[in-house]
Parts: C-alpha cells; sequence; structure tokens
C-alpha cells in the first residue's frame, strides 16, 4: 500500500476505521470490531456503484486498462473509510463491446442488471454509441452516468441541459476534432520540429468508422477545416465498425485523391487492418500516395494494441509495427502535474510495473467523483441530490488531489466546499456535462508512443 505524506494507505483501527488487504481490496469495516458483548457485528452493506466495461471484442483494448484504475480507486476509498460509513463495491460488467441500442442487446442488458443489483451510479460504458444506447436507462432511472472514453459531441445533447445524468471526464471530440485540423494545417513539424516532418495537410481523407464516434469528428473536420483554410479539399470514406477482410477498395478511393494526409477516426482493430493494407498498397503501387503523406490517428486508436497487434510477429515486441509512424492526437489523459503524479504512485500501488495507460487516470477520476457526490449528498437514495452534489464537488471550493482523497472526504463531512482536482486535469463540469482538456500530438516511434507536443483546441 502507499505510506503516508499526501497520499493516505491504510486505516486499520476499529471504531469506524477500516482495515484494507493489499492484495483483494478487502473492506472489514465493523465486522473487524466487537460489540461489547463480545460478538461481532453485522457488516454494513456496501454502497455500489456499477460499471459497464468493454473486456472483450473491438474496445477490449481500452476497456482492459480501466478495470484496473476502478479498483484502484475502490480501495483507496476504502481505505479511507469508505462512503456514509459504508464500505463502496464497485460492479464491473463486460458489455462485450456491444453498441447496439434495442431492447435485449447486450449493451442495454449490462445496464439493467446494474440497476437490478441496486447500484447508486454507473461508470462506463466505452465507446459513444455504447453510451447512446445506455444512457435512456440510467436517465430514467436518475442514475448519475460518468464516462472517461466516450468523445462523440452528440453525447451533450444526449440529456436535457438542466435535466441531465450523463457526465464525462474527457472532452468531446469536437475540440479534437479541432486540435486535428491544428495538427494538419501546421504539419508535424509546426507542432514540435519533428525530424521526420512533412509539409501541412491542404487534401485531407477521412476514413471513419460509421458510428456516434466516428460521424460526430468527422462532421466537425468537414466543416472546420474549410473555416480555417478555404482551399483545404476533403474526401469523406466512412467505414462499417466491424473489421473488414481488407480496405484495398477504399484505399484505392482514397489514392485517386491523393491526400497529403489521411484522419484515421477508427478503433483499434480496424485501424491496424487499415495500415496492413496501406503499407502493401503502397508497396503494390509506388508513387500511389505523396512522399509527404501522413496519417492522423485519434484517441480510439491510442492503445498499446494499436501497436501490438500490428506487429510482423504479436508475440515478438521486438518485430516491426504497421503503426510506425503514423501521427496522431489524444486528450492530455497523462498531463505533467502533480495530482497525476499522486495518482500515478496511488495506481502503481495496487497494479505494479508500467505507467497506467490512456484515460485510466480519467476513469480514476469519474470513480472519485462519484464517491465524493455521494459523500457529499449524504444519501444513496436521493438520486438528484447525488447529481446536484457531482456539480459541487467538481469545482469552486477548497482544491484537493488524487492524493488528498481522505482530507477531501473529511472536508466534506466537517461542511467545507471542495474542489476535487482531478488526475487528468480540472474535471470541472459543465451544464453540458463537459470537461475541457488540451491534447497530445503523438507518434509512433521504434513501436512506442512518443508525445511530440501539446495543441490548446479551446478558441481555435
Amino acid at each position: 500500500m502507499v505510506g503516508s505524506g499526501r497520499i493516505r494507505g491504510v486505516a486499520a483501527a476499529c471504531a469506524g476505521a477500516v482495515a484494507l488487504t493489499v492484495i483483494g481490496t478487502l473492506f472489514l469495516g465493523t465486522e473487524a470490531c466487537s460489540t461489547p458483548s463480545g460478538a461481532p457485528a453485522k457488516a454494513p452493506e456496501p454502497v455500489k456503484i456499477g460499471a459497464s466495461i468493454s473486456l472483450t471484442n473491438a474496445l477490449a483494448g481500452s476497456g482492459a486498462p480501466l478495470k484496473n484504475a476502478i479498483r484502484a480507486a475502490e480501495g483507496q476509498i476504502n481505505a479511507n473509510g469508505g462512503l456514509l460509513g459504508r464500505p463502496v463495491q464497485f460492479i464491473i460488467l463486460d458489455d462485450t463491446s456491444d453498441e447496439t441500442a434495442t431492447p435485449g442487446s447486450v449493451i442495454q442488458t449490462t445496464a439493467q442488471k446494474l440497476v437490478d443489483q441496486g447500484v447508486v451510479a454507473f461508470l462506463g460504458p466505452v465507446g459513444s454509441s455504447q453510451v447512446l444506447a445506455m444512457q435512456n436507462i440510467t436517465h430514467g432511472k436518475q442514475i448519475i452516468q460518468l464516462v472517461s472514453n466516450a468523445t462523440s459531441p452528440n453525447l451533450a445533447a444526449a440529456q436535457p441541459v438542466h435535466d441531465r445524468y450523463l457526465f464525462r471526464t474527457t472532452p468531446a471530440d469536437d475540440l479534437q476534432a479541432r486540435a486535428v485540423v491544428k495538427f494538419a494545417m501546421v504539419g508535424p513539424a509546426g507542432i514540435a520540429g519533428d525530424a521526420g516532418a512533412t509539409n501541412a495537410c491542404s487534401k485531407m481523407a477521412i476514413f471513419h468508422i460509421n458510428n456516434a464516434y466516428g460521424n460526430g469528428m468527422s462532421t466537425v473536420i468537414q466543416s472546420y477545416f474549410p473555416q480555417k483554410l478555404p482551399s483545404v479539399q476533403l474526401k469523406d470514406v466512412p467505414v462499417d465498425v466491424d473489421v473488414k477482410p481488407d480496405y484495398k477498395t477504399e484505399l484505392a478511393t482514397i489514392a485517386a485523391f491523393k491526400p497529403d494526409c489521411m484522419a484515421v477516426i477508427t478503433y483499434e482493430p480496424n485501424a491496424d487492418q487499415l495500415m496492413t493494407d496501406l503499407v502493401q498498397y503502397k508497396a503494390d503501387n509506388p508513387g500511389a500516395f505523396p512522399a509527404s503523406f501522413f496519417v492522423i490517428g485519434t484517441d480510439g486508436v491510442y492503445t498499446g494494441d494499436f501497436i501490438n497487434n500490428g506487429r510482423v510477429n504479436k508475440n515478438d515486441p521486438t518485430t516491426p509495427t504497421v503503426a510506425e509512424g503514423v501521427y496522431g492526437t489524444n486528450p492530455d489523459t497523462n498531463p505533467p502535474t502533480s495530482e497525476y503524479g499522486d495518482f500515478r504512485t496511488i495506481y502503481q500501488a495496487y497494479f505494479p510495473g508500467g505507467e497506467p495507460d490512456p484515460f485510466t487516470a480519467n476513469m480514476y477520476d469519474a470513480a472519485i467523483l462519484v464517491a465524493l457526490a455521494i459523500e457529499q449528498a449524504g444519501t444513496v437514495t436521493d438520486h438528484v441530490k447525488i447529481r446536484d452534489s457531482l456539480y459541487d464537488v467538481s469545482k469552486a471550493g477548497k482544491v484537493y488531489g488524487p492524493g488528498e482523497l481522505g482530507e477531501a472526504l473529511q472536508a466534506i463531512r466537517a461542511g467545507v466546499n471542495i474542489d476535487y482536482k482531478g488526475a487528468s486535469g480540472p474535471v470541472d463540469i459543465d451544464d453540458n456535462g463537459n470537461v475541457v482538456s488540451n491534447y497530445i500530438v503523438w507518434k509512433v516511434t521504434n513501436g512506442k508512443f512518443v508525445t511530440l507536443g501539446r495543441i490548446n483546441a479551446q478558441g481555435l
């Protein structure tokens, strides 16, 4: 466990405190103590929070690390006394990456299972179309839902401004689309002086999946890019979410357009197939693409699987990957702040080795915000009060970060107005359920994601 200092560890006393094992995050509560008669006291019922996470199929590369982020938050909350004098239990279900918005679909069934188990709040799911398919259930039950990865601009309008229960800890893609445009306009050299830089892009192909995520960002790029650069030419190429055996037809269409760059707004499996086919297409058709041509991925491919599943040998991390040389944008999920540093320490105490994956900080922040809102509301049954408390703890108060969770909970209990400053950034939630973030520009170099620079997408 994490020791003393800014990051609090285990409080292993009776009298309302908790004990926590390093392995398994076991909340013992008053059950570990004895009543005056010597009989064990009954453990309090846990505060249940549900999580719909993609642990299999297309979104598993993004979903699996989020489970760890939730477990780290769960352990830390319970190590600091739980919520309202009760342990917290995060119930995580695999939604299999399903995004079918029909009754009886996996995503809808997952939501209903969590409702039936009496959850007070929801975390997830991962994809924007999944969120749109689920949010009608959470809204109907007045259960707050925080998502960490879903970035479609459509989510802001999914629920009424003054009666919403859907929130996110990552910025909307209308901002990321603007970051893509800015990057395309200046080229890699204009961001960080990349040694392999190419010219700026004036002809862009947009390869995107046909769902809320892909369509939303493509629409913003197509409306915004010509405003900033009237001479720009765009070619829109939508594809199904299900991965095709190959994208040779689409690449032939794109090559005929002779673009300077290509935005790739997909999930990892589609992108790996596309890049595999692009490498082969270039080999079979020399000169089909300009020498200066570059690819701009987005957050949907900013996963380890994009690199590793595109390797010549998936079991050998030293072999080349088709992702090599791809550029991209992503919300600045691992910002260079003390708050992120504290989160990293907490996360690695539960899951030693390696760096936290992209968006794990955003999911951790979602879990902590939900917990603080419940404590602030002082109830698990008044869902409107919990929703309103979420706004209260996310801005305009005494600032507490991830390493000060225990102090934040104590402050709430003492009637202090708090402002949680997250691992992923300020997480100040606005009336549309959104937060604002900067964006990084990355490049796959020697089989790893390398951050080249940062873009402030506001005011572009």
